[in-house]
């Protein structure tokens, strides 16, 4: 059990340290902010370039096959009976 002097005295040293731990606090919550949007603006980048980098296969399998039609065709008409080849 604490004496009276200890009671007053752990008081008074919460009185001083607490707007300290406060600002720290304050603190410390503004910079893992920060840093939540750093990594998210990190994997927004990251996404776009992705997508970007898909995109760009895309245009680039269509440019070397320019008649996408011809080989869907080829894949489906052969399976169907007495239907003519492209």
């Amino acid at each position: 059990m604490l004496s009276w002097f200890d009671a007053m005295a752990f008081c008074r040293w919460l009185q001083v340290v607490e707007p300290g731990a406060i600002a720290a606090a304050v603190a410390a919550e503004a910079e893992a902010a920060d840093r939540r949007d750093q990594v998210r603006a990190a994997l927004l980048r990251e996404l776009e370039a992705a997508r970007y980098a898909a995109d760009r296969a895309f245009r680039q399998y269509d440019a070397a096959d320019p008649l996408p039609t011809k080989r869907s065709c080829s894949r489906v008409l052969p399976k169907l009976p007495g239907r003519a080849k492209c």
